[in-house]
């Protein structure tokens, strides 16, 4: 089972984690954050996002040197913004994808 995607957002001053809990709406699988950065009180946080932890199979290094190249469910840029804010739950219904 895939559940939501967690955001944790570390004040980077203090060193505090905010309590606030960013949650993504639609699950997703990635391997790196592509950028992130802060502006106008959001966190801007652009990820290589896959639609599900399958690619982690597709990418063995076995199937990669019989150069079996699965093209199916490529990953896509996603980008959140995060509204800085203190002690609340917040679900993420809509990011839009980049590109």
């Amino acid at each position: 089972m895939f559940v939501q995607n967690r955001f944790h957002i570390v004040d980077k001053r203090t060193g505090e984690v905010l309590k606030t809990k960013y949650y993504s709406e639609t699950p997703f699988f990635f391997f790196h954050l592509v950028n992130s950065y802060e502006e106008s009180e959001h966190i801007v946080i652009d990820v290589d996002a896959y639609p599900s932890h399958e690619v982690m199979d597709k990418m063995s290094i076995t199937r990669l040197r019989a150069g079996d190249l699965d093209q199916k469910d490529p990953s896509r840029i996603q980008r959140f913004v995060l509204p800085i804010i203190k002690n609340v739950k917040v679900w993420f219904k809509h990011s839009h994808w980049i590109g």
